[in-house]
């Protein structure tokens, strides 16, 4: 390709771009490019490959790509394609014949270089797939290539130049490039001859087009039957195929200023031709072309030019050369740009001069050449690929010649042309993007393991039986073997070992595990961790895992292709990753690279997401083609120690000896002399420092070994001498080492290479390992037989070797001692010891063993009267450190096995019993062993030995199919931890044996804080029952009779009724079941008894009982144990109290609240001890500790009690946002300076902390149970309950109810008692919401305002039950002991920062307010408004059946339950709202209405009510009707039972069907007078449109039903269409007293729909007493009408005038026109002339004027004097003016006329013509 300039006028123009090709008879045909060069010749860079992250996102990401495809692509079309000359033509055939392969041409020698052909006879059989290389001597290029051979077999034949994305040759068609085959490199192609001519789309579809060959003229013809394109015609056409595509073009590629009819691409690229066109016919005006189009993104590249103009209909054609074009038919859409541009022209100028440029490609590839000097880089390659088919090439031709004009030798260069075997896949692959495979697989890629960590394979015998000894104990750096009392203890020199999962130290090799996934993926497992690593990006051959320190290192072993094709390692876990660097971190573990960054790779890390990360890795510096290179990440595995104890220390001795100390790391180290110059060498010593403490300080050292291994020496007659070392030589400077090292010799041995050896120390090192056993540092020196000072080297190196360090085995030392039992002293109790409380009962026990720093486990057992047994474990502690004293703070019993026991787990994992981690004993006599599944032992968090720990995921305890543990007559007890209470409503099963399809069986189960008991469809609830880890006793009852007792710690807790527990065909299973959840928590002490326990003995069974104790504590070593002495105490406890239900006897019924005074007896057998006494109540047989309504503290026995029982507690219920019951309940986590919130809200309150509070709550103290008390005195900090900043307990948004029994101390002052309240100077203005006593008052605050509610205290220390109701729009209604007491309105309430608080108000305050002088209980906020029966059922008792009973303690915190009794408590019913009769007042047409509700606090439904009308105080007529409680109810009489004046009333008696509640009458109706009936309007109709503004208006006549006189009224209302009144001078106008049905109006109405207006008309009638309602309006709507009319002349005749000379026509007296107005508005008249009197002057003039005149006598004023015409004006022609200005109806006016006669008018007749014209220009 060349380009050439012309000049023209001086100037140069160009370039334009030609190119020569090679037609068949051998000439040279010029062919004209353009003006720019094609795409593929364009300047382009191949892009590299950025180190930076590339960003993924997926826009940018693809847009990135195409970017690339397309650089790539346009660079690699540098050189045209020929056709090849005859000479380089070869073949390859098949032996069955016909298939031909032409050579590849390089490029066009246009220029005389010395060329020379070579032929090598390769004979090269391939039979399986190979890369072969094709080297040539420096300074030649190649110029043509031609291949000759035979093939044979059925399968696939390929080969490939450089790499898989250039396809040279394939006996496949499909796998044929589409476009012809562009090297990426050179630009070869290759084509097979003899095939037949195709043409596809760009996707590779075909278009099967006629096509016709004419020999003579060698032309071939492509007809289209369905496409854009008529015709192609090719002149010489060679190659295949014609790639031709019609295309969508998307709007944003298309020019602004045309649109696309049809657009249609042609690549010809894979032709040659010599000439060429195509044909269609023109649908648009234009067409535009695109010179380098990219077929696959159906985009053009560069600009769509002007090609030429078109007429639509007509064919016309377009020369085309060789490349890649579109053509587009376009329709401009205003004026196009394009119509005016340069067309593009397909011939060349003849002025063109020859200017040919010739540039230099070199290197770079980013210029353009006619002689291309190519620099293959000293290889190229061929992929040869077969299957199922053998290859057999026979020869090989290439034609090359010399880049620096040289001569070429023949013989020389066929020896230099070498066509050699490479390792499969190194092609070059520049042609491919980064980050995916190549064309190749890594299946058979090598994975090998070499365990590193410990040579085990090296070490004598009875090490290696000792590493992997079953019996052996291990720790990071040691592992110990014990033979009854006799330990061999080997310490090594770093870490060999780390923790598994199991927490069990084991050899790392046995930790971590590596496989093979796949050919090119890795698999790491540790603990429960798996992480993938995958090689991407290149071949894989080998992949070695071996142990590197602490650590694994992963070598990867690939091919190098070429600087594109590098690794990309994509790390996958199970579990999210975080990146670190050049690696990532998974649990702690590092993956890295650093390794690969040493060795010059650069480490790109790419985020993919939280669990996958990836590595690019790209050498830094270049690497050979066909190299092999190691890429090597490493995994750190952190929970191993770095080895930091092999240490050199070198002696430099030069003159004066410097010293150095040296990290042995992963190699071998040496000593001895080395190192040797005339004036310098080396002395070389070493020191292994030894972490031994994992030997007690108190064994007994017998003998000491040391082993190591030597793998190399100088001289085999070198020997070794172990040394003693005094000080650590970690923590010793370099020259103070080298000295220690030289001291004592422990051994002294000639040594043999490669040997592991292991030597005895002797005495003098057990002495001194034993005196280090306190420092736990033992080091030992390392030397040869140099001593003392060597000035001078050696003339040999004879003292010298090479012993392991790290990498290899590790050296140990082995020491060899004796064990004693481990020691076990009792230290407390003292034997014999006498107790009366629990609490104090701390067993303690000092543990101490001569031999092992860690006790393996230590036992406390203990029982009550016999001697303990093996199964009385208290306490289990595992790995208790020599000389720990152990304590247990012994509280409960062990439950023991009884003959009613039907299940007792004691969850021990004792083996002595069969139990192991699977399997759970039963120590009950019925064997019901349980089989654990993922629920795990622990002994460290359940109260007695150990429990089973479940996760929440699956654990489970199974049993089998056991139905006689669940029924009536049963008890359960155990101890339980819950690891939480709170989070979304579920539950966890504990234990089941349940069929939820059937729902039968029996289950127990957290529900959050509470604790569910089901019996087949039924379920008790306890609620507010666990702490979130805190280990409770719990215990469930279920008598014969289904009664059901929850108790918690052993009080009892829940009560309630189970109708059945069935049996079924489920398992028996802990910890999962039935629950929406899996338990999550600890279980122990697991029991079922076959009978009721009485609440004694369960409290006796969560507490120890009185009795004679005995316990010891038994201690284990790893080789013995040893049983300590018994002790034995006596625990002596009080007997437990009773408390006795006296009254109201069980079953009794009540109908009024006083009534209901519970009463009990409480009694002791000790008459001196002090009791806690406690009643529950509600009105369900489920009673919890939240239902305390009384509580008495240190009463003396024999007390009997009463509380008169009337007011409900307030439970939790949707909407409430606060709920104090304020009673120090600490089964609620209450104590003295905190409140429960039991809304479950967590709006936890605090008091002041104890000693400053003065407000406390008092446990005995409340209307219910207990309640919070002040005196009003101190600081407001130390008198409130403080509950937090809660924005949401106040404010209008939603209404709400504030509720709360007070009881005031005093009676004066200000004292706030609930109150979010702040005020000035932060903020500005007073905020928030309070409600205060104010002596007798109450005061509620809204931002600024106050409303006292006057007399709702009237006396001191009496409980008021206070309710109040904010609503949301401000009104305020106050209740006092359940009834309406009072209403208010506030306008608006502000959330502010300051908290909520009980008892006081904020601390910024102007108002003089103490704190709350009082008490104050069941405090509850409601975000809703209660109705008025809401209320009062919160201050008394609702109707219904109620349950209580009694709890008792006594100081020993023995404790006893009452029984539980009942009563019920109904109500008669009552009329709470009501009646109402109506209307009030009524006539004698109404019918009446008697409304009312009726109220039953018992909730019955059977309720009806008896109703009556009353005349005066006759029964008039009466009705039953059934009724719903609370809900409204009417009851209508006979219609017109009334007549004048009488009076009636309505009365209610409601009826439960068992009581007859009290009759209720309304207030008195009074009769009234009748109003008229509305009379009908006639007349102006509907919507009546009139110009009339006196309408006539005419109505039906009305009827009285009392035969009244009747009158009527007219209402005419003025309205805007546009909507409102009228405006100003609005004539609306009521008429009474009409005693007819008809009116005309005498004033005219105004306003007209013309000015937007209209009026409505209605009427009434009345008798004097009532009117009817108004009928209905009837709209009515005025039009303007305008009527102008002249009463006088309609000709004015001024006679003969002279020049000069003016008339008058008022003056002459003359007659004038009289205009008049008879339409029905103002209007404006105009004047004007159709033509100008004179001929003379320019109208207007002063020649020809008017003027207006009233004529007087005229009702009204005629018009607008100020506006009108009234002097004379000048006549205008045909534009008017305006001569009347509001003119009124029915007005009249006079219109004069005054002429002059210009001074130059001709004489003649003069005329004109006056025009006047009316409008109404509105209001």
């Amino acid at each position: 390709m060349y380009k050439k300039y012309i000049t023209k006028r001086g100037k140069k123009i160009g370039p334009y771009y030609y190119d020569s090709i090679r037609l068949k008879n051998g000439k040279i045909k010029t062919v004209y490019l353009g003006r720019t060069p094609p795409r593929s010749l364009q300047k382009q860079s191949i892009p590299s490959i950025s180190s930076q992250k590339p960003v993924l996102e997926h826009h940018h990401q693809l847009y990135l790509l195409t970017l690339l495809v397309f650089v790539v692509i346009g660079f690699f079309f540098s050189v045209p394609i020929q056709e090849f000359p005859q000479e380089h033509e070869s073949f390859l055939t098949k032996t069955s014949g016909g298939i031909r392969l032409t050579g590849f041409a390089v490029e066009e020698l246009t220029q005389s270089l010395p060329t020379l052909s070579v032929t090598k006879n390769v004979d090269l059989v391939v039979s399986e797939s190979s890369l072969y290389a094709l080297r040539l001597p420096p300074d030649v290029a190649l110029h043509s290539l031609s291949l000759t051979g035979t093939y044979s077999g059925d399968g696939k034949t390929s080969i490939y130049w450089n790499d898989k994305s250039n396809l040279i040759y394939s006996n496949v068609a499909e796998d044929k490039p589409l476009q012809g085959i562009q090297n990426a490199l050179t630009g070869f192609f290759v084509s097979e001859e003899g095939t037949s001519f195709t043409v596809v789309d760009s996707k590779g579809k075909s278009w099967n087009p006629l096509l016709v060959l004419d020999p003579q003229t060698n032309t071939t013809t492509v007809t289209f039957t369905n496409a854009e394109l008529t015709s192609l015609r090719f002149k010489d056409l060679q190659g295949t195929p014609l790639v031709y595509a019609e295309s969508i073009i998307q709007k944003k590629d298309i020019p602004s200023d045309v649109t696309f009819e049809k657009v249609f691409a042609l690549d010809t690229t894979a032709l040659t031709f010599s000439e060429a066109e195509w044909r269609t016919t023109a649908q648009s005006p234009l067409l535009l072309l695109c010179r380098f189009w990219d077929a696959t993104l159906e985009k053009c590249l560069g600009e769509w030019e002007k090609a030429k103009d078109l007429l639509p209909g007509e064919e016309y054609g377009t020369i085309i050369t060789q490349g890649a074009f579109a053509w587009a038919e376009a329709t401009p859409l205003i004026t196009s740009s394009l119509l005016t541009g340069s067309v593009v022209t397909d011939t060349v100028d003849a002025n063109i001069t020859n200017e040919t440029a010739i540039d230099s490609l070199e290197h770079s590839w980013n210029a353009f050449c006619t002689i291309c000097k190519i620099n293959l880089a000293d290889i190229a390659t061929l992929l040869i690929e077969v299957h199922k088919s053998t290859l057999h090439l026979s020869t090989l031709t290439a034609e090359v010649y010399s880049t620096t004009n040289a001569s070429l030798n023949e013989t020389d260069l066929s020896n230099a042309l070498i066509l050699t075997p490479l390792p499969l896949n190194t092609s070059r692959s520049s042609s491919l993007p980064p980050f995916k495979k190549s064309n190749f697989t890594n299946d058979d890629a090598v994975l090998t393991i070499i365990q590193r960590p410990l040579q085990i394979q090296d070490m004598n015998d009875d090490a290696l039986e000792r590493l992997t000894s079953p019996l052996a104990e291990r720790g990071p750096n040691w592992l110990r073997v014990c033979e009854s009392s006799r330990c061999t203890h080997d310490i090594y020199s770093r870490p060999i070992h780390m923790k598994d999962v199991d927490d069990k130290y084991k050899l790392v090799t046995d930790v971590v595990k590596v496989s093979k996934v796949d050919g090119d993926t890795f698999r790491v497992h540790w603990f429960d961790n798996e992480v993938n690593i995958t090689l991407e990006g290149a071949q894989l051959l080998q992949t070695e895992v071996k142990t590197k320190g602490h650590g694994y290192e992963w070598i990867h072993h690939y091919n190098y292709t070429s600087p594109l094709d590098v690794p990309l390692i994509k790390v996958k876990a199970n579990k999210e990753i975080t990146e670190d660097g050049a690696g990532i971190i998974v649990d702690g573990v590092r993956i890295g690279f650093d390794d690969a960054e040493e060795q010059d790779f650069d480490v790109t890390p790419i985020s993919i997401d939280t669990s996958t990360e990836a590595f690019l890795l790209q050498p830094e510096t270049n690497k050979s083609i066909g190299e092999t290179i190691e890429i090597d990440p490493t995994i750190s595995l952190t929970t191993i120690a770095e080895d930091i104890t092999t240490r050199n220390i070198t002696n430099i001795t030069s003159g004066t000896s410097t010293y150095d100390k040296t990290f042995g790391g992963t190699a071998t180290f040496g000593i001895g002399i080395d190192g040797c110059t005339p004036d310098r060498f080396r002395r070389n010593r070493a020191y292994v420092d030894f972490d031994v403490s994992s030997l007690a300080d108190n064994v007994i050292i017998e003998e000491t070994n040391y082993s190591f291994g030597v793998r190399g020496l100088e001289d085999d007659n070198t020997a070794i001498n172990i040394t003693e070392m005094d000080g650590w030589g970690s923590n010793t400077g370099a020259e103070a080492a080298w000295t220690d090292a030289g001291g004592p010799i422990y051994v002294s041995m000639n040594l043999t290479p490669n040997t592991f050896y292991t030597f005895t120390l002797g005495a003098s090192a057990n002495a001194r390992l034993q005196a280090n056993l306190s420092s736990d540092q033992f080091t030992v020196g390392l030397r040869t037989g140099e001593v003392g000072s060597v000035t001078t080297c050696p003339t040999t190196e004879t003292d010298r070797m090479a012993i392991n360090a790290s990498e290899s085995t590790p050296s140990f030392i082995t020491a060899t001692y004796s064990l004693s039992p481990p020691e076990v002293t009792l230290n407390a109790p003292a034997n014999n010891s006498a107790f009366t409380s629990v609490g104090a009962i701390v067993l303690n026990a000092t543990i101490a063993d001569r031999n092992d720093a860690t006790i393996k486990e230590v036992v406390f057992y203990g029982t009550n009267g016999t001697a303990p047994s093996l199964t009385d474990i208290l306490s289990i502690n595992l790995g208790v450190t020599n000389g720990t004293q152990l304590t247990y703070n012994w509280t409960a019993p062990v439950i023991k096995n009884q003959t009613d026991t039907l299940l007792l787990f004691h969850f021990d994992n004792r083996s002595l019993f069969g139990e192991n981690t699977t399997l759970v004993n039963d120590y009950s006599s019925n064997n019901y062993d349980g089989i654990a599944m993922g629920a795990r032992f622990n002994w460290t968090i359940t109260p007695f030995g150990g429990g089973y720990r479940f996760d929440g995921a699956n654990d489970n305890i199974t049993l089998g199919d056991q139905d006689a543990v669940i029924g009536f007559n049963k008890t359960y007890m155990f101890w339980v931890n819950v690891a939480a209470t709170g989070g979304a409503a579920n539950t966890r099963t504990i234990m089941a044996k349940y069929n939820s399809g059937a729902s039968t069986g029996f289950v127990i189960e957290q529900g959050n804080d509470g604790i569910d008991v089901t019996g087949d469809s039924q379920t008790i609830i306890a609620n507010t029952f666990f702490v979130a880890s805190k280990n409770i006793h719990v215990a469930v009852t279920v008598n014969a009779s289904g009664y059901t007792s929850i108790y918690r710690d052993g009080i009892l807790h829940t009560t309630g009724s189970l109708a059945s527990i069935s049996a079924n065909d489920n398992t028996v299973i802990f910890g999962e079941g039935t629950g929406t959840q899996d338990f999550n928590g600890f279980l122990d002490e697991f029991v079922i008894i076959n009978r009721t326990l009485s609440a004694a003995e369960i409290m006796n069974s969560y507490r120890l009982p009185s009795g004679y104790y005995q316990w010891y504590a038994n201690a284990s070593d790893n080789s013995d144990s040893n049983t300590s002495l018994t002790h034995v105490f006596n625990l002596t406890i009080p007997t437990i109290p009773t408390i006795t239900l006296n009254a109201p006897a069980n079953n009794s019924a009540f109908t009024a609240v006083g009534a209901i005074v519970l009463n009990a007896t409480v009694n002791d057998d000790n008459s001196t001890d002090l009791l806690n006494i406690e009643l529950y109540g509600t009105n369900s047989s489920t009673i919890t500790t939240e239902h305390l309504l009384y509580r008495a503290k240190r009463q003396s026995p024999g007390l009997t009690l009463a509380y008169n029982w009337t007011a409900p507690h307030i439970l939790n219920q949707s909407n409430l946002l606060l709920l104090f019951h304020l009673d120090n309940n600490s089964a609620f986590g209450e104590n003295s300076t905190q409140v429960y919130d039991f809304t479950g809200l967590d709006n936890i309150g605090t008091l002041a902390a104890i000693g400053a509070q003065i407000g406390h709550i008092n446990e005995t103290g409340g209307k219910i149970g207990g309640a919070y008390v002040s005196n009003g005195s101190g600081s407001i900090t130390v008198n409130r309950i403080n509950v937090g900043d809660k924005d949401k307990l106040i404010g209008l948004g939603n209404s709400k109810t504030y509720i709360a029994w007070v009881k005031p101390h005093v009676l004066q002052g200000l004292r706030a008692i609930l109150s979010k309240y702040i005020e000035p100077p932060e903020p500005s203005t007073p905020e928030g919401f309070q409600i205060v006593q104010n002596g007798g008052s109450l005061v509620i605050y809204a931002d600024g305002t106050a409303r006292t509610i006057s007399n709702f205290f009237t006396s001191m220390n009496v409980f008021v039950h206070m309710a109040v109701v904010v609503l949301a729009n401000g009104t305020v209604d106050i209740y006092r002991d359940g009834n309406y007491f009072a209403t208010t309105t506030i306008s608006s309430i502000t959330t502010n920062n300051e908290a909520f608080f009980v008892g006081r108000m904020s601390s910024v305050s102007t108002i003089q307010e103490s704190p709350f002088n009082g008490t104050i209980d069941e405090v509850a906020i409601f975000n809703r408004s209660l109705t008025a029966t809401e209320i009062l059922n919160t201050y008394r008792l609702p109707g219904g059946t109620y349950f209580w009973r009694g709890n008792i303690t006594d100081s020993e915190q023995n404790g006893n339950v009452s029984t539980m009794w009942m009563f019920t408590f109904n109500a008669a019913p009552t009329v709470s709202v009501g009646p109402t009769l109506t209307p009030a007042p009524a006539n004698t047409t109404d019918q009446f209405t008697c409304a009312f509700t009726v109220h039953d606090d018992n909730g019955i439904t059977g309720l009806s009510a008896n109703i009556s009308f009353y005349n005066n105080t006759r029964l008039a007529e009466s009705y039953n009707i059934s009724v719903t409680g609370d809900a409204a109810s009417t009851r209508v009489a006979t219609s017109t039972l009334q007549a004048h004046y009488e009076n009636w009333t309505c009365g209610v008696t409601p009826f439960d069907g068992t009581t007859l509640g009290n009759q209720v009458n309304s207030s008195a109706v009074t009769v009234v007078n009748s109003p008229p009936t509305i009379p009908i309007l006639l007349n102006p109709p509907n919507n009546n449109v009139t110009t009339v503004t006196t309408p006539f208006f005419n109505w039906s006549a009305s009827t009285d039903p009392d035969n009244d006189m009747i009158n009527y009224t007219l209402n005419i209302t003025c309205l805007s269409t546009a909507g409102g009144s009228c405006p100003t001078g609005d004539d609306s106008q009521t008429i009474n007293n009409i005693n007819i049905t008809n009116r005309t109006l005498t004033n005219d109405l105004d306003f007209f729909l013309d000015d937007g207006f209209r009026y409505n008309w209605t009427v009434r009638a009345t008798d004097g007493s009532n009117a009817s309602s108004f009928a209905v309006p009837f709209n009515l709507t005025l039009l303007v009408s305008i009527v102008l009319s002249n009463k006088a002349t309609a000709t004015i005749d001024f006679g003969t005038l002279s020049l000069g000379i003016s008339s008058d026509t008022e003056e002459a007296f003359m007659e004038v026109p009289i205009v008049e107005n008879l339409g029905n508005s103002l209007i404006v008249v105009n004047l004007s002339s159709n033509n100008f009197l004179f001929g003379t002057p320019t109208a207007p003039s002063s020649y020809f004027r008017f003027r207006v005149a009233d004529p007087g006598g005229q009702a009204v004023v005629p018009f607008n004097t100020t506006e009108s015409k009234t002097s004379n004006t000048n006549i205008t022609v045909t534009n008017n003016t305006i001569a009347l200005y509001d003119f009124n109806e029915t007005a009249q006016a006079n219109v004069h006329f005054a002429v002059t006669v210009p001074p130059d008018e001709p004489s003649g007749l003069k005329s004109a013509r006056i025009l006047m014209s009316a409008y109404y220009r509105g209001r």
